[in-house]
């Protein structure tokens, strides 16, 4: 399947603008944003790397969220109850507003036109979100360590996916990783996130949209770094990366 590759990681990081940091100054908030709820840990690593190891270069064909998820949810829609947080829910529409223009919607737009470029020029893009997620939510264990999201009733994306976890678990057995693949889980592919709202942009046969997600169970401390910084380790970027040409090319 030949296709381009757009990549996005909406919860990069856990950073708050100088202007809104007044919401986060209690212990609640620091806590929250040093947790699975700020930001999806190990996720801008493992996307940088796939941009690099892809051959990425064109620069609208990588973006990446510059404030927590607690200030404002880049993988939530405008209308969505939960694209403000606890934290900022509770500003006044002004503040919202201008959260909304100056962060959602140039991160979606920049999307949205990046896709319209290259479906201009022909090409179907494979729009890859990079995501992370807690081991445990609520008491419940997450199965999966490696799962894709994506929307069955869409034919390339079933296929392309289908490719993608086989070539998965065949290339996780000749390399001796016990990994447990997912599909749509511990999320479904087709609740609201960006992939969702691009696919009711552009047709199926030209846009095909997957959330990646790695559970944080398989993160490594960096040593040297003291306490708190964790990325995936090489041989699971690796997997991830090859895999995924693997599936391309058949």
């Amino acid at each position: 399947m030949k296709c381009e590759i757009l990549i996005s990681c909406e919860h990069a990081v856990a950073d708050i603008p100088t202007d809104f940091l007044d919401c986060f100054r209690s212990s609640q908030a620091e806590r929250a944003l040093n947790s699975h709820r700020g930001f999806d840990e190990g996720a801008l690593d493992l996307a940088l790397f796939l941009r690099e190891r892809l051959s990425i270069k064109r620069p609208n064909c990588f973006h990446a969220g510059t404030a927590s998820r607690l200030l404002i949810d880049l993988n939530r829609s405008e209308t969505h109850r939960a694209l403000f947080s606890d934290f900022t829910r509770n500003l006044p529409p002004d503040k919202k507003s201008r959260l909304i223009a100056e962060y959602h919607r140039p991160y979606r737009t920049g999307i949205i036109e990046a896709l319209k470029s290259r479906i201009a020029a022909g090409k179907t893009v494979v729009h890859l979100s990079v995501h992370s997620f807690t081991p445990v939510l609520n008491g419940k264990v997450r199965r999966p360590d490696i799962a894709l999201l994506y929307d069955p009733r869409r034919k390339n994306e079933k296929i392309f996916a289908d490719l993608w976890i086989d070539t998965l678990k065949q290339e996780s057995t000749e390399r001796a990783l016990p990994i447990q693949t997912g599909r749509n889980d511990p999320y479904r592919g087709t609740a609201d996130g960006c992939t969702t709202a691009m696919r009711r942009l552009f047709s199926a046969d030209r846009y095909i949209g997957f959330e990646i997600e790695i559970n944080q169970r398989l993160l490594t401390q960096i040593q040297g770094t003291g306490e708190g910084f964790r990325v995936f380790p090489d041989e699971i970027k690796n997997l991830v990366e090859r895999s995924l040409l693997l599936a391309m090319r058949r």
